[in-house]
């Protein structure tokens, strides 16, 4: 997702402050799949088939809130200053 600035921002594994409103098309099922197990010299054979259920969904909307674009800001701005101690120079 990329926010006003250009930034991508990847959510673990969530993005705060972001709604997506989509609407449901239609729900079927994937092609069938054919799960075939053997096992040598022991005359094992199992074939089986599944099929997944699928959702097509369309995205209308993606919001996002303001608490997320100030949540940054805050993150980005300095808070604690460090002091240098007496021992340290500036680096002069």
């Amino acid at each position: 997702m990329k926010d006003d600035k250009g930034q991508t921002i990847i959510g673990s594994p969530l993005i705060s402050g972001i709604q997506i409103i989509c609407q449901v098309i239609e729900q079927i099922r994937d092609k069938k799949i054919i799960v075939f197990k053997k096992k040598r010299r022991h005359n094992y054979r199992r074939k089986i088939g599944h099929r997944q259920d699928l959702t097509l969904l369309k995205i209308k909307e993606i919001k996002t809130t303001d608490q997320s674009n100030t949540h940054q800001k805050n993150l980005s701005s300095p808070q604690n200053k460090v002091k240098p101690t007496k021992g340290e120079s500036n680096g002069s």
